[in-house]
């Protein structure tokens, strides 16, 4: 205990946390945990003159809290606390101090006694098989499976509770929110503990000057809204195939309010077939509409294809490179439709 006392006063707080782990894991083997773990041989009263002989020194506030109550250890930039002060917190504190009523006297609360107890009070009892005293603190017991040992975790108290976000957080190297939370785990409880530890390390000013990165330079991808009929059609190409084996180009047209589709066979995927197409069976049927939507081939982009929607005031826009998700509602559809065909038996192909 002696080496552990000097190690925690002259090493660094990362060697605290570690230190303060091994005191409390308390293996359930036995014999193993006494290989591990020797039994100390000194005194109490020779444990005490060491600290205070190191308290006069100018040593680390580490002294007394590691001596008392391990969990503490992490709180370095805090005054020590003693233990007769951490039992007077939680008595102080009105939703432990309830819960430490019912267990002290080791007796689950009835129905009624916990209806006149407030919220906190009741989230806390749920942990009732968990709970127990240890040299008059309130401790919360908690199985680590992958470690197999029993962690003890110090219920704090709420007067205590930014103490120990920053002795878990800005004392230990502004770590991340999964390994705060990992450290405050081994060691504390406290309802909507979680909850505080993301909070304390999202708001953080050193976490967010010095961790935050910079922006993108592109701006973020938008799907594309619509709010009436003929507002926006969007076209695409689609093969499909005919009875003799042979393969027909489909031009799939979509509103894309209304989903209603449309599927023209054309003898190739040229320009000259999409401006047909358009005209005759589309255009000259439902009328114009506000804007086309494809993607980038030959044939949409087309000189051809630029005259016509101009001549009928009709705007054009297109997807970006490779990226087929930019005309989702018609790239849908010719899954759809290629289900539909090939489910059909050859004599229903015939006909286009």
């Amino acid at each position: 205990m002696l080496a552990q006392v000097s190690e925690l006063a002259d090493q660094r707080v990362q060697d605290a946390f570690r230190c303060t782990n091994n005191c409390q894991r308390v293996d359930e083997s036995g014999d193993s945990a006494n290989s591990l773990f020797p039994q100390p041989s000194l005194s109490l009263d020779e444990v005490q003159a060491v600290l205070s002989a190191q308290s006069e020194g100018g040593t680390s506030p580490l002294r007394v809290t590691c001596a008392d109550v391990p969990q503490l250890a992490c709180i370095t930039d805090s005054a020590s606390l003693p233990l007769s002060q951490l039992v007077s917190m939680q008595e102080q504190d009105g939703t432990l101090s309830r819960v430490f009523y019912y267990v002290q006297r080791r007796k689950r609360p009835t129905k009624r006694e916990r209806a006149r107890e407030p919220g906190g009070v009741k989230n806390l009892l749920k942990h009732w098989a968990k709970l127990s005293i240890k040299d008059g603190l309130l401790f919360r017991s908690k199985r680590d499976n992958k470690m197999n040992v029993t962690l003890h975790q110090f219920v704090v108290p709420s007067a205590l509770k930014q103490q120990v976000l920053t002795g878990l957080h800005d004392s230990a190297g502004h770590q991340g929110q999964a390994r705060t939370l990992s450290l405050a785990r081994q060691r504390f409880f406290w309802i909507g503990m979680e909850r505080d530890v993301i909070n304390h390390v999202r708001k953080c000013f050193r976490c967010i000057v010095g961790k935050t990165p910079e922006p993108h330079g592109r701006a973020p991808l938008e799907s594309i809204q619509t709010s009436e009929p003929m507002e926006l059609v969007c076209i695409d190409f689609w093969t499909a195939e005919q009875t003799d084996k042979k393969c027909v180009d489909v031009l799939v047209v979509t509103d894309h309010f209304s989903k209603m589709a449309h599927a023209f066979p054309c003898k190739n995927q040229s320009a000259k077939q999409v401006a047909r197409r358009l005209w005759s069976d589309f255009f000259c049927v439902y009328g114009f509409p506000k804007r086309i939507h494809s993607d980038q081939g030959a044939n949409f982009e087309s000189s051809l294809m630029k005259e016509l929607l101009t001549l009928s005031g009709v705007q054009k826009s297109h997807t970006t490179p490779y990226h087929p998700m930019g005309n989702g509602i018609t790239e849908r559809f010719n899954r759809t439709l290629g289900n539909m065909i090939r489910a059909l038996p050859p004599q229903s192909k015939a006909r286009w």
